[in-house]
């Protein structure tokens, strides 16, 4: 990825945790603490961020940092995985 931009959509405990990294041709959800449509249809249209692979990065499962991906619908193209840091029992 060759970072041409990034942009704190949202920050704080109550309104859910989320900054975007991009590209031309992918972006990085750094922190889900907004749904994905709430960004598709917010900040990203704003920005005219559209047609990018989308990946997301949790930096921990409190809800302020993680609450988007349970939102997220999961539909076509939207793959949720667990990365293999702490893992719970």
């Amino acid at each position: 990825m060759h970072l041409l931009g990034f942009n704190i959509v949202s920050s704080g405990s109550k309104g859910g945790n989320s900054t975007i990294l991009w590209d031309d041709s992918d972006l990085l959800v750094f922190d889900m603490g907004i749904s994905l449509s709430r960004l598709q249809g917010g900040r990203m249209s704003l920005l005219g961020l559209r047609g990018l692979q989308v990946s997301a990065f949790i930096s921990h499962e409190h809800s302020d940092h993680s609450s988007g991906i349970r939102r997220s619908t999961g539909g076509p193209g939207q793959t949720f995985t667990r990365g293999q840091g702490q893992q719970r029992p």
